[in-house]
């Protein structure tokens, strides 16, 4: 056939089929933060991308991705799409509906280790027992659920926008010492308490602003308990990006539930030196070449030390700001992105000489950047 003809065939292969991630809300967090960010960079790449959920769009993300708010996740399965999902809910539906053969499991963290999840516990194991392609974040998520499960699950990776989490031109090194807390005070895995109980303790002998940026509703609670100067709910990513270029220092002492720690490579884009927690998700990000050890698990005193060592010793600073740059550089949506249409491909069934004739035709899709 002649080259336009090939070209129709191809496109209509490969585009034939739209691409749906569901996801079960849309309340602030790094999760639905990926979503979002992966299926941009799929529809940068030309594929037929959509969101749906049962939440509003959330207005703490500014993306041009398609947009649907459902009432039930059971009328969407009947679209003739492949669907990408992100809950074990959405497993136990799809192969109640005989759906999975159109869909891809993205998993950012065993919702079993969540100790609010217990009550669903049983339903989570039937579900990551399910038979079906499924995706994670990184390969110690990956390598832990065959581990737990005996299933073979692939990694896209992670990446941040670079474009948001920059350094700054110069180092602040001055004090007041600005201290970084993240994450929900309480969801188990992320041991907020701990983080804060160490910055208060250096709080005690250096001059320290405690910067609090959540995810839930206890800022009542957490004022009352510890000193925090400043408090933020609901910041979009560039608002979080202007402060990290601006602290001095990151506290992640999430215990070995978490899936990735997404903050730990923003902060790390952003210059700002990370203290955390000695667990898998970390180890994997440090790879053995950040000068800043990492921290047992609930042990505050050595969390302290380490922050109040930190602060003290510009050396040290300078060589966790440097490393971290060096590190998070290597989390690209390029990356991910060809990761995922490789998986894509596999899931549409399209035969490896198509794809190379496609993207002989159509070379843009390798040469878009974030």
């Amino acid at each position: 056939k002649d080259r336009r003809g090939n070209r129709f065939i191809l496109y209509g292969a490969c585009m034939g089929n739209p691409i749906i991630y569901i996801l079960e809300a849309t309340s602030i967090c790094g999760g639905v933060k990926v979503v979002f960010e992966q299926a941009r960079e799929l529809k940068k790449r030309g594929l037929d991308i959509k969101i749906v959920s049962k939440g509003p769009y959330p207005a703490w993300l500014d993306f041009t991705v398609p947009f649907k708010q459902i009432t039930c996740i059971e009328e969407t399965f009947k679209e003739d799409s492949i669907f990408i999902l992100t809950s074990f809910n959405h497993i136990l539906i799809a192969k109640a509906l005989g759906v999975l053969d159109k869909c891809i499991h993205l998993c950012q963290g065993y919702e079993g280790d969540c100790e609010e999840a217990k009550p669903f516990l049983k339903e989570i194991e039937q579900a990551y027992k399910i038979p079906i392609l499924r995706i994670t974040v990184s390969p110690r998520l990956a390598r832990y659920l065959h581990l737990k499960f005996g299933i073979n699950a692939f990694s896209v990776g992670q990446a941040i926008d670079h474009s948001i989490f920059y350094p700054a031109k110069q180092p602040n090194l001055s004090p007041p010492f600005k201290i970084l807390i993240m994450g929900s005070f309480t969801n188990s895995v992320k041991r907020v308490k701990d983080a804060l109980a160490a910055a208060t303790l250096v709080k005690n002998k250096l001059p320290v602003r405690l910067i609090r940026i959540s995810l839930s509703e206890t800022k009542k609670e957490e004022m009352r308990l510890y000193p925090i100067d400043e408090y933020y709910q609901y910041l979009k990513p560039q608002q979080v990006a202007d402060i990290m270029r601006t602290a001095h220092a990151l506290i992640m002492s999430s215990g070995p539930g978490e899936g990735f720690g997404l903050p730990v490579i923003e902060a790390m884009a952003c210059g700002l030196p990370v203290i955390m927690t000695n667990i898998d998700s970390f180890k994997e990000i440090t790879k053995n070449k950040y000068p800043l050890p990492l921290i047992p698990v609930g042990d505050v005193s050595a969390m302290a030390s380490l922050l109040l060592k930190l602060l003290t010793d510009a050396n040290l600073f300078l060589n966790a700001r440097k490393t971290g740059i060096e590190l998070a550089s290597a989390y690209t949506y390029d990356k991910v992105g060809e990761k995922l249409v490789n998986l894509l491909k596999k899931r549409m069934g399209i035969k490896n000489s198509w794809w190379s004739q496609f993207m002989m035709i159509f070379p843009k899709w390798q040469t878009n950047k974030t």
